[in-house]
C-alpha cells in the first residue's frame, strides 16, 4: 500500500513532528515498519514555511496555510502526492480534512478514510458554513471510518456501516514506570511529599478546579500532599496557592517522569461532547506507567475501558463532586490499586488492525 495521511500538524498543544505525538505520527510509523509507504502532509496553522522531514521510513511534509508560499506550496505537494500514486488518503483532524481526503481519494480513484479522533461538530471551527455538511458528507462517501472511541463510532454507523474503533494508544516504549524517588530527585521534588498529578489541557471540562477543591481540602489531613501539574493553562484556573506545583506546557519525556513522581494521578473531567465522545491519551499514558488512577464517571473512560472500571469502580467518582473525588484520592493513597494497560491500545497492535482493515477494503 502507499497511504498518504492527510492532518493537523499541531494536535492537542503538540507538535505531530518535534513532540512525535498521537495516531497521526504513530499509525504512519506502524504502517510503515510493516513495509508500506507512507507520506504524511500536515497542515500548519501557526508556521510560515513549509518543511520536510523524515521519521525513520515516514516523510513528512509541513504545509503552512496562512502565508504568502502557500499556493506555490499546495501546487509542490499535489504534485508529490501525484508522484507517490497513493492507493489509501486518510484525513484526520477536522470536518474539512476528512471531506478533502474524500474528494482527493475520488479524483485519483482510490480508497478514502475518514480518521474521527475527536467530537469534530463540537470544534470551534464547525460553527463556520458548511463544516458540518462536510463532516456528514465524510462519514457517508467515505470508505472506511476509524474512530477514536466507542461513541464515537455509534455516530459514524449511523452514516457508514463500514467504520471501525481505532482507540487512542499509548506507546509503551516511552510511557513505562520508572523509579519514583529517581524521578522527584530529577524534578526537584522533595520524596517525603504526597502529590497527586494531573497532566494535560485545563479547558472548564477537564474538571481541574474540582481536583484543586479536593487536594485543598485533604492537605487539612496531609498537609505535605501537593498538586503537579502540567499542561496549557486555562484562564478561569488560579494556580498560584504554593503548594500546586505548576509546570507548564513540557516534552512527552518530562511528561513521563512526572506521571512516575506522583502517587496518584487524576481524570476529573466533567461531562461534555468533547470529553463524552473522546477517548483521552492521557488514560493509556497513566495506565502504562503504572500508577495508581482516580477518575470521575464518564464515558470517556467508562464506555471505552470497561475493564479499567470493573477493578477500579471504588476510585471511579461522580464527575464535578470535588468530595467524592476527595475520598478517592484517600484510598488510592492507602491502596494503591493498579490497573493493567491493555495490549489493544499499545501503538503497535493498533497499527496492525488498521493494516489488516485497509487491505481488506474492495472496491463494490
Amino acid at each position: 500500500m502507499n497511504v498518504l495521511f492527510i492532518c493537523k500538524r499541531y494536535y492537542t498543544n503538540k507538535d505531530l513532528v518535534a513532540d512525535k505525538f498521537g495516531r497521526n505520527f504513530e499509525l504512519p510509523v506502524m504502517l510503515a515498519e510493516n513495509g508500506h509507504k507512507v507520506l504524511v502532509v500536515a497542515l500548519d496553522y501557526r508556521g510560515r514555511k513549509m518543511q520536510l522531514m523524515s521519521v525513520g521510513q515516514v516523510q513528512f511534509v509541513s504545509l503552512p496555510l496562512f502565508s504568502l508560499a502557500t499556493l506555490k506550496g499546495l501546487i509542490g505537494v499535489y504534485q508529490q502526492i501525484r508522484s507517490f500514486s497513493p492507493t489509501h488518503i486518510i484525513g484526520s483532524g477536522d470536518s474539512h480534512i476528512g471531506y478533502l481526503a474524500y474528494r482527493l481519494a475520488k479524483n485519483f480513484g482510490v480508497f478514502s478514510v475518514f480518521d474521527v479522533y475527536d467530537h469534530y461538530l463540537s470544534f470551534g471551527s464547525n460553527r463556520l458554513p458548511l463544516m458540518k455538511r462536510m463532516f456528514h458528507q465524510a462519514l457517508r462517501k467515505s470508505d472506511l471510518i476509524l474512530s477514536a472511541s466507542r461513541n464515537l463510532n455509534t455516530l459514524a454507523l449511523e452514516f457508514n456501516q463500514n467504520a471501525i474503533v481505532l482507540e487512542n494508544g499509548v506507546d509503551v516504549d516511552r510511557f513505562k514506570p520508572l523509579d519514583k524517588n529517581a524521578c522527584r530527585q530529577k524534578l526537584g521534588l522533595a520524596e517525603t511529599h504526597k502529590l497527586v498529578g494531573y497532566f494535560g489541557s485545563m479547558e472548564p471540562m477537564r474538571g481541574v478546579e474540582h481536583l484543586i477543591l479536593a487536594c485543598r481540602s485533604l492537605r487539612r489531613v496531609y498537609p505535605d500532599l501537593k498538586l503537579l501539574i502540567a499542561g496549557k493553562q486555562s484562564n478561569n484556573i488560579d494556580l498560584t496557592e504554593e503548594w500546586i506545583d505548576y509546570r507548564g506546557q513540557v516534552s512527552q519525556d518530562q511528561v513521563v517522569e512526572l506521571i512516575n513522581a506522583s502517587d496518584i494521578v487524576a481524570i476529573p473531567y466533567l461531562r461534555n461532547p468533547l470529553v463524552d465522545f473522546g477517548n483521552s491519551c492521557k488514560i493509556g499514558e497513566y495506565l502504562a506507567c503504572e500508577v495508581p488512577i482516580v477518575a470521575t464517571q464518564v464515558d470517556n473512560l467508562q464506555v471505552n475501558y470497561p475493564e479499567v472500571i470493573e477493578l477500579l469502580h471504588e476510585a471511579i467518582v461522580p464527575p464535578g463532586n470535588s468530595k467524592e473525588l476527595e475520598k478517592a484520592i484517600v484510598r488510592q493513597l492507602l491502596v494503591k490499586q493498579l490497573v493493567p494497560c491493555p495490549r489493544r491500545i499499545h501503538w503497535e497492535s493498533l497499527g496492525e488492525k488498521l493494516e489488516k482493515n485497509l487491505l481488506q477494503l474492495k472496491r463494490g
